[in-house]
C-alpha cells in the first residue's frame, strides 16, 4: 500500500506508533513526509500535526523541507488554530527545539501567541493547581523555548506563574534553573528558587529552600535578596540554625521568631505512601514533602557539627539507621570507595559529579580537594534536592569548592564544553539513571573533556543497574574497569556494584564508534522497568538480590566479568 493512500489520521498513529517504541524506518518515514506535506494544504488537523512533528523528532529524523513546509501552513492558518489544545503547541514546539530547525517567521508567531493575547497559559493552567499532564507541558515547553532562543518567551511562562502563585512542578523550575545556568542570570536563579520556597507543600521543605535562596544570594553578592529571604523565613517562623548562622554573617537584626530546627514529621509505617487531593489526583507522599531528603537535613543541622564534614556524613548515616530508610547515597563502603579513587588520582582539580542528591558524596570529595584547591561540579535534574544539598554544603563550609548545575545532564554536558578546557576533568563520578552513563560518558569523550588519565565511576550499576556503560567501559571502550561488590546502603542481603574505569585514550579501541548489542539493550531494558516498579517501593530486598543475581548472570553473558574487588 503506498503512502498517498494513507489518510492524516492513519499518517499520524503509524509514526507515533513507531516513534513511541523508538523503531528506526528510514523507508517509511520519508514516504509519510511526502503524504504529511501532500495532506497538510487541505487537510491541516492540529493533532495530527502536532503528532508527526513530535514523533519525527521523537526519532531525531531531521527533514527540514517537512518542518518548514509545516511552518508555512501553521503560519498560514494561525497558531491559534494549532494552539486549540495546549498540548497540540506544547508538542509543536517541543519537535522544533529538538531538532533545532528554526523558521523566523514561526518563530514569532510562537512568541506572538504566547504572550500577546493567545490562549495557551490560561488553557494550561485552567485546572488548579496544575494537574500532572499541565505540569509536563508546561516544562516541556519551557525548554523547548529556550533551545529556539525564545528564552524570553520562557521566562514571561514563568512571571505569569509566579503571579499567579502557582507550583510549577520540579521539571519546569528544573527547566528555568537550566536556562539561568547557560545564560549566567543569577537573578533570575534567584526567582525560581523563591517561587519554590513559596510555594513548597510542607514548612520543612519551604525553609530549605529560602536558605537555598539566602546561600546562593550571598554566593551571588546579592546581600538585599540574602536579607529578605532571611526575613521572609522570620515571618514564617521558619528559622533554623543554617538561617541564623547567615544572618549573623550579614550582621542582620535578630528575629522576631524563636529559631528551631527544619521542621520534619517521620510518617508512621501505617500511614498509605499515597493520598488523593481535593480534586482526585493520586500524589504520592514522598515526592510532596521530599520527606526522607528533609529529613537528613533535619539530621544534618541538628546532629552534625557546623564545619565538620565527617560529623555530618555521621548524622546523615545516623538518619538513615535510626528511621530504618534507605537513602541513594554513597554512603559507608560507597564513600571509602570514593576516597581510594582520589587518592589513586592524586591531586585532581575538577570533579564532575552527575546526581547531587543531597550533597553526601559531593562534600566528601570537595573537602578532600579544597587542600589542594580541586573543585566539584554536581549536575543535579531534582531542583529540591539541588535546594536541600545547598544547605549540607554551605553547613559544611564547601559552597565554594562545589558548583551545583540544575538540569538534565544531557543539556548540561554541552556547557561543560563552552566553560572547560580540553582534558579537565579528572574523575566523572555518575550517579544516575545508569541506562544514561553510557551516553554521558560518550558526550564528555567526544567533547575531549577527560584528562588522559582520569578515572570514571559509576554507582548502582548491578542495582538496579547499567548493562550498556558496563559493557562499553568493560568490553567495547577504551577502559580498564574493575568493580567494587558491596552490599546496598541499608539494604544488608542486596549486591550492588561501585565500577572504577581508567580511561585508556592512545588505546586502538579508543576510534572505535559505540556499539552495543541488542542482548545488552535487553538487559537495560530489564533494569528500567525494576527502576520504575522501585519508583512505588513495590519492590523487595529479595526481588532486588534476584535482579542483582539476573544482571551478573547477562553480565557474563554479554562477556561483562570485571576483576572484583570485595572489600568485606
Amino acid at each position: 500500500k503506498t503512502s498517498s493512500q494513507f489518510t492524516a489520521q492513519n499518517c499520524s498513529n503509524l509514526v507515533w506508533a513507531f516513534a513511541t517504541n523508538r523503531i528506526q524506518h528510514e523507508r517509511l518515514f520519508t514516504e509519510v513526509c511526502e503524504a504529511v506535506q501532500g495532506w497538510l494544504l487541505g487537510n491541516f488537523d492540529p493533532q495530527h500535526l502536532s503528532n508527526v512533528l513530535w514523533s519525527y523528532a521523537k526519532l531525531a529524523v531531521k527533514d527540514r523541507k517537512l518542518f518548514e513546509s509545516a511552518a508555512d501552513e501553521i503560519c498560514q492558518k494561525g497558531v491559534a488554530y494549532l494552539g486549540r489544545s495546549p498540548q497540540n503547541l506544547s508538542n509543536t514546539v517541543w519537535a522544533y527545539g529538538v531538532v533545532k530547525v528554526k523558521p523566523p517567521h514561526l518563530m514569532a508567531a510562537f512568541e506572538k501567541h504566547i504572550t500577546t493575547g493567545g490562549s495557551f497559559y490560561e488553557k494550561l493552567t485552567e485546572v488548579r493547581p496544575l494537574s500532572k499532564s499541565s505540569r509536563a507541558q508546561l516544562a516541556m515547553t519551557v525548554l523547548s523555548l529556550h533551545r529556539l532562543d525564545l528564552t524570553s518567551v520562557a521566562w514571561y511562562l514563568f512571571d505569569r506563574i509566579s503571579k499567579d502563585g502557582l507550583q510549577a512542578g520540579g521539571e519546569a523550575y528544573c527547566n528555568w534553573l537550566l536556562i539561568a545556568g547557560d545564560t549566567r542570570d543569577g537573578r533570575r536563579e534567584l526567582d525560581v528558587f523563591e517561587q519554590m520556597a513559596k510555594t513548597a507543600h510542607t514548612r520543612g521543605l519551604q525553609a530549605a529552600c529560602w536558605n537555598g535562596v539566602a546561600v546562593r544570594s550571598l554566593s551571588l553578592g546579592e546581600e538585599q535578596r540574602a536579607r529578605l529571604a532571611l526575613q521572609a523565613m522570620d515571618d514564617e517562623q521558619l528559622v533554623n540554625p543554617l538561617s541564623e548562622m547567615l544572618r549573623k554573617r550579614l550582621g542582620a537584626p535578630e528575629p522576631r521568631s524563636a529559631p528551631g530546627n527544619i521542621e520534619w514529621r517521620r510518617r508512621e509505617k501505617d500511614e498509605h505512601e499515597w493520598v488523593t487531593n481535593s480534586l482526585g489526583f493520586s500524589l504520592r507522599l514522598n515526592k510532596i514533602e521530599y520527606y526522607k531528603e528533609v529529613g537528613t537535613l533535619h539530621y544534618i543541622l541538628g546532629h552534625g557539627r557546623h564545619l565538620d564534614v565527617p560529623h555530618i556524613h555521621k548524622a546523615i548515616e545516623s538518619f538513615t539507621r535510626e528511621q530504618e530508610l534507605w537513602l541513594k547515597l554513597a554512603g559507608d563502603e560507597k564513600g571509602a570507595v570514593l576516597d581510594k579513587v582520589l587518592k589513586l588520582n592524586g591531586e585532581a582539580k575538577l570533579v564532575v559529579e552527575v546526581g547531587l542528591y543531597v550533597g553526601y558524596s559531593s562534600t566528601r570529595m570537595a573537602s578532600q580537594m579544597r587542600k589542594w584547591g580541586g573543585r566539584v561540579i554536581s549536575m543535579e535534574v531534582d531542583p529540591y534536592h539541588a535546594a536541600i544539598a545547598r544547605n549540607t554544603i554551605e553547613w559544611a563550609g564547601l559552597t565554594d569548592y562545589i558548583e551545583i548545575w540544575c538540569g538534565h545532564s544531557e543539556n548540561l554536558i554541552p556547557r561543560l564544553r563552552e566553560r572547560l578546557p580540553d582534558k579537565s576533568i579528572d574523575i566523572l563520578f555518575f550517579d544516575q539513571q545508569g541506562t544514561k552513563m553510557h551516553l554521558d560518558l560518550q558526550s564528555v569523550v567526544n567533547f575531549n573533556l577527560l584528562a588522559d588519565n582520569a578515572t570514571i565511576v559509576g554507582d548502582n550499576v548491578l542495582r538496579p543497574g547499567a548493562p550498556q556503560f558496563m559493557y562499553w567501559n568493560t568490553v567495547g571502550g577504551p577502559y580498564e574497569t574493575q568493580v567494587v561488590s558491596l552490599k546496598e546502603y541499608k539494604q544488608e542481603i542486596v549486591e550492588d556494584w561501585m565500577s572504577v574505569s581508567f580511561f585508556h585514550p592512545y588505546s586502538p579501541k579508543a576510534q572505535l564508534p559505540m556499539v552495543i548489542p541488542e542482548e545488552v539493550e535487553q538487559l537495560g531494558h530489564a533494569t528500567e522497568g525494576i527502576r520504575w516498579a522501585s519508583v512505588e517501593q513495590k519492590v523487595t530486598e529479595s526481588q532486588w538480590e534476584s535482579h542483582s543475581q539476573r544482571m551478573r548472570r547477562g553480565f557474563a553473558a554479554v562477556g561483562v566479568t570485571p576483576f572484583e574487588v570485595m572489600p568485606y
